[in-house]
């Protein structure tokens, strides 16, 4: 049996963010910069490798729902080195997770930042913080200063992969630059600073225990960084008449030797808002389509939310321990009813996802 909890946000009503005639923001995003893989098991760097760093000043300033963004910039090659593949190091390998914060007005748990591996992208960019819960917020008398600093970790994923990866020089580690943007915005999408971070990842050519890495379990769940705390925006009028979407791809990731089904429930009666408003949480639905690799399917069926277990996927084992990937889908849309009491805001509920073999 696996656990997983993850997090909706509804969010309702939204307005123009406010802005400030006299306000300093300065954004930027420290960085130890260097790190090494000397074995298949990967490397995690410490937990202040890298320090994002905001600061600001003024009479008035208010940021609500900003959100921070990595973005990789070029393709991550050799430095003045060749690798046994000839190709780029794969992106998808690298990710990022928050771990501490100096306890000032942001921190990790009042803006919602997520504590789970954040995936860079090869192309776009990935949220590391989407809509943060607290805003930059001052409102003072004088020209007050404010700092707050978030800090997280960089990983590298192990396998067998890095083989590929190596210096054709047997004698000698290569070395990759990973050059990345790190941006902040507003909830309406305008910059408000952007920093770049340039990398050096170095990979030795004897790297050590080989023979504990690429084993599938039997039976895992995972859900990817971004799906596990999913947000639905209510913009304009065609939303609150239609209702709204969103889709993950590959975002639930489940290991079954043998059958299996994949079970959710709302850890709550309702979704309530910072003032304590209620939603109904049949407002919101909860379904899985194919991913890549997918196996044998029974059955994807589309479920209103409640408190109680609901099955959202049936499957039959890989046999191997292969993964298996879906898409995790949400829909939110209210009845004429609904919509004459809704108050805006922004709405929160908690899942819990149980896979249970068969």
């Amino acid at each position: 049996m696996n656990i997983l909890r993850c997090s909706i946000l509804l969010l309702m009503g939204l307005l123009a963010a406010g802005k400030s005639a006299v306000a300093q923001l300065t954004f930027a995003v420290y960085s130890q910069n260097y790190t090494e893989v000397t074995s298949y098991l990967g490397r995690e760097t410490g937990d202040y490798f890298n320090n994002m760093h905001i600061q600001y000043q003024g009479t008035s300033i208010n940021f609500p729902q900003w959100s921070v963004s990595v973005r990789l910039l070029s393709p991550i090659v050799p430095r003045y080195a060749t690798n046994v593949s000839g190709k780029s190091f794969p992106v998808e390998k690298i990710s990022f997770r928050f771990t501490q914060d100096d306890n000032q007005q942001l921190t990790l748990a009042n803006t919602g930042a997520t504590r789970n591996y954040v995936i860079l992208p090869p192309a776009n960019e990935a949220m590391l913080i989407k809509h943060a819960k607290e805003p930059i917020f001052l409102q003072e008398a004088n020209n007050t200063h404010r700092q707050s600093t978030l800090s997280f970790s960089m990983k590298i994923e192990g396998g067998k992969y890095l083989d590929q990866y190596k210096n054709t020089d047997i004698y000698s580690p290569i070395q990759y630059g990973i050059p990345v943007l790190y941006t902040l915005y507003d909830r309406n999408g305008n910059v408000l600073g952007a920093h770049r971070v340039d990398y050096t990842l170095q990979i030795g050519n004897n790297l050590t225990d080989g023979n504990l890495i690429d084993v599938e379990p039997n039976y895992s769940l995972s859900i990817g960084a971004e799906a596990s705390n999913a947000s639905l925006v209510f913009n304009t009028l065609r939303d609150y008449e239609e209702g709204v979407t969103a889709t993950y791809q590959d975002a639930v990731k489940v290991n079954a030797l043998t059958g299996y089904e994949l079970q959710v429930k709302a850890l709550g009666n309702e979704l309530t808002s910072e003032h304590g408003d209620p939603l109904n949480l049949a407002i919101l639905t909860v379904s899985l389509s194919p991913g890549s690799k997918t196996k044998i399917v029974r059955s994807l069926p589309s479920v209103k939310l409640s408190n109680i277990d609901q099955v959202v996927l049936e499957g039959d084992g890989a046999g191997d321990k292969s993964a298996q990937f879906f898409n995790l889908n949400y829909r939110a849309k209210f009845t004429r009813e609904q919509l004459k009491q809704v108050k805006s805001g922004a709405y929160h509920i908690s899942l819990r996802y149980l896979l249970m073999p068969k």
